[in-house]
């Protein structure tokens, strides 16, 4: 049952070299703060994969000078993951750091501050690319972003568009792999690659940006065993593909990324 499974990604695979449709995945790790074994399990993961991944971090509860160690020297950039990763949303509204609560100037002013803060630790190794906790943010934060130095934004979901806001690339991911609604673990290998089979499918049939790469969504805290295993196979099986290509995160968040197709 497993290797039907994985037939039925590599026959979608097929359909988007035929359809001529560039085939691109990218993998984003949420909610990087303190250095603990699922971190350092992420950063082995990498090294064992030789891919590159894209880390969201968040500014106020960052360990910074262990996790600059872990991270340093490999292919991991690092994102903006909000600046406290708390809520401010009221009781009977969905979980939101980056809503209308508050005033817009504040917001950004913690955004700007964070991403001073990520800077000095990271150098070179930042994007300046926002991941919205919860992958939430109103309309008019986003507008926002380019007048604070943020150039590209990542939520979940085909994205509607590659430039929300002038100077703004959006790049977003496609595939969660945590159950988040039931028990918070891994959702399994058929759904996980049903989501991956959906958005490719989506692009084929001109429902979804066909120049957007589909974005693996990982959470390294509260993944499990089977968690890790998918990853690693998922990340294996498709590197090894004749048509698939893992560009660097660096490429995919450049003002020309919508030129890849």
């Amino acid at each position: 049952m497993t290797d039907l499974i994985w037939q039925q990604l590599d026959t979608e695979l097929d359909a988007c070299r035929q359809a001529g449709i560039r085939i691109e995945f990218w993998w984003r790790d949420d909610d990087a703060a303190v250095d603990c074994p699922a971190l350092q399990r992420l950063v082995d993961t990498v090294d064992a994969a030789a891919t590159p991944l894209a880390v969201a971090a968040i500014p106020a509860q960052l360990q910074s000078d262990a996790i600059a160690r872990l991270v340093g020297q490999r292919s991991i950039t690092i994102l903006q993951h909000g600046f406290d990763h708390q809520n401010h949303a009221g009781a009977d509204e969905k979980k939101q750091e980056l809503g209308t609560a508050r005033a817009g100037h504040i917001v950004l002013e913690q955004l700007r501050q964070g991403a001073s803060q990520l800077k000095a630790t990271f150098g070179e190794q930042l994007r300046p690319v926002l991941v919205p906790p919860w992958n939430r943010i109103s309309d008019a934060l986003i507008n926002g972003l380019p007048t604070i130095g943020l150039h590209g934004l990542s939520r979940y979901q085909a994205r509607p568009t590659l430039s929300p806001t002038p100077g703004l690339i959006q790049i977003n991911t496609h595939v969660d792999i945590i159950d988040w609604k039931g028990d918070r673990n891994f959702i399994g290998t058929e759904a996980a690659l049903a989501l991956v089979c959906r958005h490719l499918a989506d692009k084929r049939a001109g429902r979804a940006d066909a120049d957007e790469p589909t974005g693996l969504l990982s959470h390294h805290q509260v993944m499990d065993e089977p968690a890790w295993n998918f990853v690693a196979a998922f990340i294996a099986r498709t590197r090894n593909h004749p048509d698939v290509h893992w560009p660097d995160i660096a490429a995919i968040f450049d003002p020309t990324a919508g030129e890849h197709g």
